[in-house]
This record gives C-alpha cells, structure tokens and sequence, in this order.
C-alpha cells in the first residue's frame, strides 16, 4: 500500500475515515471475487464518498 500513496491520498483527500472504507471494501470485495488480493483496478471500482464507480483511474 506504500507504494499506492498518492494514488490512495487523491482517492480520499488525505480522510482517514474515507481510507478505512476503501480498503475495507476493497478487501471485502477481493474477498467475495476469490482473489484474496487489492489491486488498484479493484480500488478505482470503489466509490469513495459521493464519486462513481470507475471514474477515476490509477493513471490520473
């Protein structure tokens, strides 16, 4: 996760709370997928507060 800082910085503006949703859901969704793995295409499909789904990717 480290290394996906700034990427994880501009997906939550810096929100602890928002972060801790991120990645429970992202765990969560890993989880139900078989993957057991949180990748950053799993991260962009997460909505965090008000975006949707997908808009924003990695390569921003």
């Amino acid at each position: 996760m480290e290394r996906n800082a700034d990427y994880l910085f501009h997906r939550t503006g810096g929100s602890i709370a928002l972060l801790i949703d991120l990645i429970v859901d992202a765990a969560m969704d890993a989880i139900d997928a078989g993957t057991e793995a949180i990748t950053l295409e799993l991260l962009d499909r997460i909505a965090v507060d008000n975006e949707d789904r997908g808009m924003l990717s990695h390569d921003d």
